[in-house]
């Protein structure tokens, strides 16, 4: 009896097996990413973009600018500015009989000052961020009573139809005026229409018109607010799928990494069918040994 009970075990084990182990679904990508904290002063213009956590901070200037925590890095952003056409004819005529020079990263090829290496963040489906820049350029003029510089632009982008400029603004203006201020709020850039997706994922600001604000006007000195700037043109990449929703991504992950049961080719019932037969073979087994058992007693 204990014979056939351990064979009815080991075929009931056969017949159901062990359990199908699913492949596990793929983890979606974290929600934080840990950075290292930088301690001291950072040299002026350096930047350092954090993705994911939500926030972008620019070293050396006073601004702490919170992001979408969707916002995609972006390493890349290269801007091209002329300033302004007629302010930089009035410096290299006879009347300024100045200048114009490029420092600390920023360019020059007539007609446009251009800064390259921008990082910052970008979120498309709420088509805003930021890109910062390093590089300097100064005027000078008048035997040395202008002489001011811009530099580090940083573009914020608030939506589809507009974005500020902002500069660091320091030296002297045309009347002799000192000025040192950071993240001065110089511009409003339109961006009605000139925003765009080339073939290569690379989203361009072409052209985009500018008009000096009214901070811009009074750190710069020379001209009103409202004065017609030069346009002003950006190029930059996000990584590829960047922006795609999390959960949708981590469900398709999860939808390719399934493994599906290796079909046997057994059919379903023909375990119980075993079953059905073990029970039936247990009880005649037993019903025999009971038959000898008691014709033994009867003898």
């Amino acid at each position: 009896m204990r014979c056939v009970l351990l064979a009815l075990l080991a075929a009931l084990a056969v017949a159901f097996g062990s359990p199908v182990a699913a492949a596990p679904a793929t983890a979606a990508p974290g929600a934080s990413i840990a950075v290292s904290e930088t301690e001291g002063l950072a040299p002026a213009g350096e930047s350092i973009t954090i993705t994911g956590s939500g926030f972008y901070v620019h070293l050396g200037q006073p601004v702490v600018t919170a992001l979408s925590a969707d916002a995609c890095e972006v390493t890349d952003a290269t801007f091209t500015w002329g300033f302004k056409e007629a302010f930089r004819s009035y410096i290299s005529g006879t009347i300024a009989n100045g200048e114009w020079t490029v420092s600390d990263g920023a360019a020059y090829e007539t007609p446009h000052f251009s800064w390259s290496g921008g990082a910052g963040g970008y979120d498309a489906e709420a088509e805003e961020g930021e890109l910062a820049f390093t590089g300097t350029v100064t005027f000078t003029g008048h035997g040395g009573i202008l002489n001011t510089s811009v530099a580090n632009p940083r573009i914020e982008i608030v939506d589809a139809e507009t974005a500020r400029l902002y500069l660091d603004v320091a030296g002297t203006t045309q009347d002799g005026t000192a000025v040192d201020q950071r993240g001065v709020h110089f511009a409003d850039v339109d961006l009605g229409g000139v925003m765009a997706e080339t073939a290569e994922g690379e989203l361009t600001i072409t052209g985009a018109p500018a008009e000096l604000s009214t901070e811009g006007s009074e750190a710069f000195g020379t001209y009103e607010p409202g004065t017609e700037l030069d346009p002003v043109t950006v190029t930059f990449t996000i990584e590829e799928g960047c922006g795609v929703d999390v959960a949708e991504a981590a469900e398709a992950d999860a939808d390719a990494d399934v493994v599906p049961p290796v079909a046997s080719g057994t059919p379903v019932w023909l375990p119980w069918v075993i079953v059905a037969l073990l029970v039936l073979l247990v009880t005649a087994l037993v019903v025999v040994l009971l038959r000898r058992r008691t014709a033994s007693a009867a003898e």
